[in-house]
């Protein structure tokens, strides 16, 4: 639970309690402008956080190895935010 900082973050934390005792993950609100957020997949590991190593080079890994995603870290995608466009991963 982030502190209170204004009348506006009152609010928010408000928010943020009715979130988590009704189970809602508080990763799906904004941090920014406390709107809802959409979790876009990685267009490279399609969600997973990792790549297949064996499938795209079969001579240097063993089947089933896999690396982290270099384009989102092996976060598996971001956040996104409609209303103030902010992404986080």
């Amino acid at each position: 639970m982030r502190a209170i900082e204004s009348p506006d973050d009152e609010v928010l934390g408000d928010y943020y309690d009715f979130a988590e005792s009704e189970g809602v993950p508080t990763g799906a609100i904004c941090s920014e402008c406390g709107n809802g957020r959409e979790w876009i997949d990685c267009w490279m590991c399609g969600g997973a956080g990792y790549i297949e190593s064996y499938e795209d080079d079969p001579m240097w890994y063993r089947p089933g190895q896999t690396d982290d995603c270099e384009v989102c870290d092996g976060a598996g995608g971001w956040y996104y935010c409609h209303s103030c466009k902010a992404v986080t991963p």
